[in-house]
């Protein structure tokens, strides 16, 4: 039974006896409550709930709009960079013009392109490439013996010039000596002792390639009836080099091989018949040769207090860009194709090599 069923038939009951009101059951009809009295706690909160209604569809509208917001921020954001995309793609140096380079040698020749070269395909052919000049000396027992008194004489293609003593007392009293000497020249060479199980060497190379940046090692002439060379380690060998004989205005060249003893350069000397004799010796330091004229007639020697030999010439790239010769003196060359930079990796033999400069999609 509803609750106003209920009020409606305690109101409409009839009795001959005249009663009091029943209030409590009243009441209890009105909220539906089984008995009588009033549930206080349960009034409140219905009341309570009843005046928040329009509390409660503020709060589903502040959902509503607080997801709207979110969703406007994140259409907001994607149109920003939508629109910066679309001002990069418009700009002369965007991903439009960003380009990429192709090698069909990949082991000889790798480039890049700057933003906006033209494209298009060239054709490269690689002679030889740029190599730094290098040269050592011939074995020493160790960095700091002493070596032969002489003198060396270093000079650059650019120009310049040194000339260092060595020997006893002199700025080339051994390896380390000579070393910090050349150094100390400044002369766009960098010199160091390397030193393994069969002796020490000085190794000097250009700090940079190409034929401007070479270098050559000479020393004074000896002039005389009697000469004796520096000494090797015993045991050890000469390296590839020459030395040149003047006897009577005649010069004579005697090459070496790497390899090769002080005796077997004696004998070579020997069978020349050039009014000397060579004799291959020893003593405490090592090996040594020894020429003497045969005579009265002095000789001239190029030889220095120690042999130099020459490891590497220095040399400036060589290759042809669309049939166009061209020389560098470093691997790296610019400026033969605009806007593109070669990476000269290897000779490529006179076989052509194809590169392809193309815009880079991938940036787009």
């Amino acid at each position: 039974m509803s609750s106003v069923s209920a009020v409606n038939t305690l109101l409409s009951g009839s009795s001959t006896t005249t009663s009091p009101t029943d209030i409590s059951s009243i009441l209890a009809a009105e909220v539906g409550a089984t008995t009588p009295g009033i549930d206080v706690t349960a009034a409140v909160a219905a009341a309570i709930y009843a005046d928040r209604a329009p509390e409660r569809i503020w709060q589903a509208d502040q959902t509503t709009l607080t997801s709207q917001a979110t969703g406007l921020t994140a259409i907001q954001t994607a149109t920003a960079a939508l629109e910066t995309d679309m001002q990069s793609l418009n700009t002369l140096a965007g991903p439009l013009a960003a380009r990429t380079v192709t090698s069909s040698n990949t082991s000889d020749l790798n480039a890049t392109a700057a933003t906006g070269t033209v494209a298009g395909v060239h054709t490269v052919v690689i002679n030889n490439l740029a190599s730094t000049g290098a040269w050592y000396s011939d074995l020493e027992t160790s960095p700091t013996v002493t070596l032969a008194s002489s003198s060396m004489t270093l000079a650059t293609v650019a120009g310049g010039t040194v000339t260092i003593a060595t020997g006893s007392g002199a700025a080339g009293d051994n390896l380390n000596g000579l070393a910090t000497a050349i150094n100390g020249a400044n002369l766009g060479v960098t010199a160091t002792v390397v030193s393994d199980t069969t002796g020490s060497r000085l190794a000097i190379i250009a700090n940079t390639s190409g034929t401007a940046a070479d270098f050559s090692v000479t020393s004074t002439n000896y002039t005389g009836t009697s000469w004796t060379s520096p000494d090797i380690p015993t045991g050890g060998t000469l390296g590839a080099n020459s030395i040149t004989l003047t006897i009577g205005g005649t010069p004579t060249t005697i090459a070496t091989t790497s390899g090769e003893t002080y005796a077997q350069l004696a004998t070579a000397i020997n069978g020349m018949d050039l009014g000397v004799t060579a004799t291959a010796g020893s003593d405490a330091n090592g090996t040594n040769l020894t020429i003497a004229s045969t005579g009265t007639t002095p000789f001239t020697i190029n030889e220095p207090a120690f042999g130099f030999t020459q490891a590497v010439a220095a040399a400036n790239a060589s290759l042809t860009v669309d049939g166009v010769p061209i020389q560098s003196a470093t691997n790296t060359v610019t400026g033969a194709i605009p806007g593109v930079t070669l990476s000269l990796l290897g000779s490529s033999l006179g076989s052509p090599i194809s590169l392809t400069v193309a815009s880079d999609a991938g940036q787009v």
